[in-house]
């Protein structure tokens, strides 16, 4: 019976409305950041893992639902990424305030995220083409919230060696976006 009315609202909305599931876990990711920061703050480090934890699984969970639903929405494509960016630069400035990050890191990830989104809004608005994700892109996220979590932590001199490889990624994944931004617009051309 619960089963069948979940099915039933989630039938109900329709791809195109403002309000889906995984809108609304987008939504709840990024407001996860304020408890996480409150524990940290107030030295609840354990609790602060587990928060940190749901809203890395709340981040597979929206896409996943959204896929499986054809609930995909123009809303949810800037929602995602919007959440994720509101949780991880607000560890990163609260760990850059508490002289546990290098500044250099933060600076790298903030250079990479405003050129792929300006490029990404600028290929919405004008050339009306939705960019592409890349698996490098992903990737990067990875070792972005692991070196996060290892510096967090102090795991050790290991936290430099997963800092590197995430500096790495996120190059590669720049590197890949913009080379897909330019397909896209040459295919949009041919078009």
């Amino acid at each position: 019976m619960m089963k069948e009315k979940v099915k039933e609202r989630v039938q109900a909305i329709k791809p195109g409305n403002f309000v889906t599931i995984s809108n609304i876990i987008s939504i709840f990711r990024a407001f996860l950041a304020f408890p996480i920061l409150y524990c940290l703050k107030n030295g609840y480090p354990g609790t602060a893992f587990v928060i940190i934890l749901i809203a890395l699984l709340s981040d597979a969970l929206d896409g996943w639902l959204a896929r499986i639903s054809h609930e995909i929405t123009e809303l949810g494509k800037i929602l995602d990424p919007l959440a994720d960016k509101v949780v991880i630069l607000s560890i990163m400035m609260y760990m850059i305030m508490e002289n546990m990050l290098p500044l250099f890191y933060l600076v790298i990830l903030v250079i990479r995220d405003l050129s792929i989104a300006i490029l990404g809004v600028y290929l919405m608005n004008a050339k009306k083409v939705t960019p592409q994700s890349n698996k490098s892109g992903k990737v990067s996220i990875v070792f972005l919230a692991i070196t996060l979590l290892a510096f967090l932590y102090d795991v050790g001199s290991v936290k430099y060696y997963f800092m590197w490889v995430s500096v790495f990624f996120m190059i590669v994944s720049w590197a890949q976006y913009f080379y897909t931004f330019v397909n896209q617009l040459r295919i949009e051309r041919r078009i």
